[in-house]
């Protein structure tokens, strides 16, 4: 073989054997979630991934959202626990626009959320002016 047929041919190997080495989150980083919630306190705050379940899927650290914390690709309900209350922003999903004052509660409560939108919770303990 010349040598510049064994250089074509070793190209070759190389791309082949590659090809299927995508970085492991690059189809995470591709997808888009339908939408996410964003707890942007101190609390950790009850989520649900599918609304049906009894109580929520998982408590979402402090500053954190459901779409990198845990890979889903919706969230479907949020829960604020007894000496709290949370003031709701949400914003049309996918966007990365400006949030607009939803909904303020006090727990023990949860809310149902659309995929239509993105949430961020600002949680404050009682007694709370904010809420």
């Amino acid at each position: 073989m010349s040598p510049r047929r064994v250089s074509s041919w070793f190209a070759a190997l190389v791309v082949a054997a590659t090809a299927g080495l995508a970085p492991a989150g690059a189809a995470q980083a591709a997808a888009r979630p339908d939408n996410y919630i964003f707890n942007n306190s101190n609390v950790g705050v009850g989520v649900w991934h599918d609304d049906g379940d009894p109580i929520y899927n998982a408590v979402l650290p402090a500053y954190k959202n459901t779409w990198d914390e845990y890979g889903w690709d919706h969230a479907s309900r949020y829960y604020i626990g007894r000496g709290y209350c949370v003031r709701t922003f949400r914003r049309a999903a996918g966007t990365g626009g400006a949030w607009s004052f939803w909904d303020s509660f006090r727990g023990p409560d949860s809310r149902a959320t659309s995929f239509a939108y993105d949430y961020q919770l600002q949680v404050h303990r009682l007694p709370s002016t904010l809420c």
